[in-house]
Order: C-alpha cells, then structure tokens, then sequence
C-alpha cells in the first residue's frame, strides 16, 4: 500500500485490497472515521452519521463473503437519497426527521 492512510486510496484500490486480504474493511472505516472527526467539525459535511454504526457495518462485511466489486469499500450517501438506516432530509427543515421505509433503488444495489 502506497497511501498514508487507507481511506486515501481510491476505491478500486480499496475493493482490490480487501478481495486480496491485504487490509479490512473495518481498517478503512478506521481510517474514515479519524478523518471525518479530525475535519467534520470544520466541514459539516454529514447530515446524520453515526460511526458506530458504519464501523459494524464494516466489521460484518469482514465477516461476509464477497457480494460484489465494492464489498467493504465505505460509500457515503447524500441526504436527498433514501436510506432505511438514516433519515432522509434533503436539506430542508420541513423533512426533518423524515425516515424512508425502504433504500432507494441506487442504495439496495450499493449494499
């Protein structure tokens, strides 16, 4: 690995890795989340977000067997994009709190 930290390699090197059992997905997620709590307060890039959850879900995908190109590569998802996990918002107040019952059809094929 040439990067510094994981989360700075792209992710075809990130899906390469992990199907090579080189790193882990909860090795990415780590990385992910040093750097969103090292800069979120700066950026207010994430709506919702909640690490816990993202360093299970990165966990489990270690665990998993391989369910496509992208297994283990963490994806951030937009706030206008549903999400059974998140609310979905799309950055206006009268949405708030708003939780879809189902992923949007772009979510179900990413996971």
């Amino acid at each position: 690995m040439v990067a510094k930290n994981l989360n700075e390699l792209p992710a075809v090197k990130i899906a390469s890795a992990i199907a090579a059992g080189e790193i882990t997905a909860e090795g990415v997620m780590r990385d992910c989340l040093a750097r969103i709590e090292a800069r979120e307060g700066a950026l207010c890039a994430w709506a919702c977000f909640d690490p816990d959850l993202a360093m299970a879900e990165a966990r489990a995908s270690d665990k998993a067997p391989a369910k496509g190109v992208l297994h283990g590569v963490p994806i951030g998802v937009k706030d206008v994009i549903d999400t059974i996990d998140y609310p979905t918002e799309m950055g206006s107040p009268i949405y708030a709190g708003h939780r879809p019952q189902n992923d949007a059809a772009c979510v179900s094929l990413l996971r």
